[in-house]
C-alpha cells in the first residue's frame, strides 16, 4: 500500500525556536545541507550508542533518558530510511543556501565556495525533529561549522511548555573528531 503522506512536517517550531537561541545572523549566508541528517544520528547521540541497547554511563546521558520512552522512540524512527529534504520555505527568516551532501563533499563545492574567499560559509546540518516521551519533547541533531573543521554535532532537546517549545538541553557527540 502506498502512502500519500507528505514527507514534510507542517511545523518546525522546535528547530526555529532553537535557532533563535543560537543568535544566527539572519542576513548572513549559511549553507544548509539540503538532505536531512538521518534519524539514526539523533538516536545515536541521545542513546550514547548505536542501536537499541543503552550503554552510556549516567553522566553521559541526559536526565530525560528513560528506557521505556527511549525504546518507543527508537522503534518509531530507527528504520525510517527515506531521505527527506529541507526547503527554503522551512526557514523563511534565514538566508540559507541549500546544497546536497553530495555537493558539499565534492569538487563542485570546493570550486564554488571554498575557492572563493568571499564565500567562507558555515554549514548547518539538521535532522528531522523526533517525538519523545509522549510528545513532551522533540529531539533533533544540529551541527554547525566549516566544511573541514570537524564535527560539532549535538542532539538538541526541546520541551513543550505552555504550548511552546523551549530549549531544554543538549548532548554532544561521544565520538570526538
Amino acid at each position: 500500500m502506498l502512502s500519500c503522506a507528505s514527507p514534510y512536517l507542517k511545523n518546525y517550531e522546535p528547530i526555529l525556536t532553537f535557532l533563535e537561541t543560537q543568535k544566527l545572523d539572519k542576513h548572513k549566508i549559511y549553507v544548509l545541507q539540503k538532505d536531512k541528517t538521518s534519524n539514526t544520528e539523533p538516536l545515536r547521540l541521545f542513546n550514547g550508542n548505536d542501536g537499541l541497547d543503552h550503554y552510556s554511563s549516567k553522566n553521559l546521558t541526559h536526565d530525560t533518558f528513560h528506557s521505556k520512552h527511549w525504546k518507543k522512540m527508537y522503534n518509531t524512527y530507527a528504520n525510517d530510511t527515506i531521505i527527506k529534504y529541507w526547503r527554503k520555505e522551512d526557514f523563511k527568516e534565514y538566508n540559507f543556501t541549500l546544497e546536497s551532501s553530495k555537493i558539499l563533499y565534492s569538487k563542485v563545492y570546493y570550486e564554488n565556495y571554498l575557492n572563493n574567499p568571499e564565500s567562507d560559509y558555515e554549514i548547518i546540518k539538521l535532522s528531522e525533529p523526533l517525538y519523545y516521551w509522549n510528545k513532551k519533547y522533540r529531539l533533533f541533531s544540529y551541527d554547525i561549522g566549516y566544511l573541514y573543521s570537524g564535527s560539532n554535532t549535538k542532539v538538541i532537546i526541546m520541551k513543550k511548555e505552555k504550548n511552546k517549545y523551549v530549549f531544554y538541553g543538549y548532548l554532544g557527540d561521544y565520538i570526538y573528531n
